[in-house]
């Protein structure tokens, strides 16, 4: 059932909660828009990123395929719209390519600040949880964890 009253905001996805379920207020997503579209957090420090998982929307999991996980540091409103043409090997860490409610992956150490998750398809799109992992000081530590969120649209 579809709550309109459900309000989203970019930080749900980064509490903790992994379910993938709409209206327990855990998921956010980026309304019908041209493009690009996108969602960020912030890490707090550049780290080498090893991996970032993304918990989609149970049964809408085909509606954030095609969207590229990037790491940056730069995360500007104008520098992200800008990158539509433009997203290079050094930030790139790869495609969301399955219709799987959990997609990891694996970003191979590119070291930023941020990790973004960017489409460049028209259409809205949600996301449940994500899950960024790498290396400072603690291997095995979720750095998405609670971080400072955006995204370019919220889905109303």
């Amino acid at each position: 059932v579809y709550d309109a009253s459900y309000k989203v905001n970019s930080g749900m996805v980064v509490d903790g909660n992994r379910h993938g379920v709409w209206n327990e207020l855990t998921c956010t997503g980026t309304k019908t828009q041209s493009t690009p579209t996108y969602w960020w957090v912030d890490l707090g420090e550049e780290i080498r990123v090893d991996k970032v998982s993304i918990y989609k929307r149970v049964g809408y999991e085909s509606r954030i395929l095609n969207a590229t996980v990037i790491v940056v540091n730069d995360i500007t409103p104008a520098y992200l719209d800008g990158l539509k043409d433009n997203i290079s090997e050094s930030m790139l860490c790869g495609t969301i390519s399955t219709n799987d409610p959990v997609e990891t992956i694996n970003c191979g150490g590119k070291q930023g600040r941020y990790v973004a998750i960017y489409k460049t398809e028209e259409g809205l799109w949600e996301v449940c949880e994500v899950e960024v992992y790498g290396q400072v000081a603690d291997d095995n530590k979720n750095w998405a964890l609670g971080r400072p969120t955006g995204q370019s649209a919220v889905y109303d």
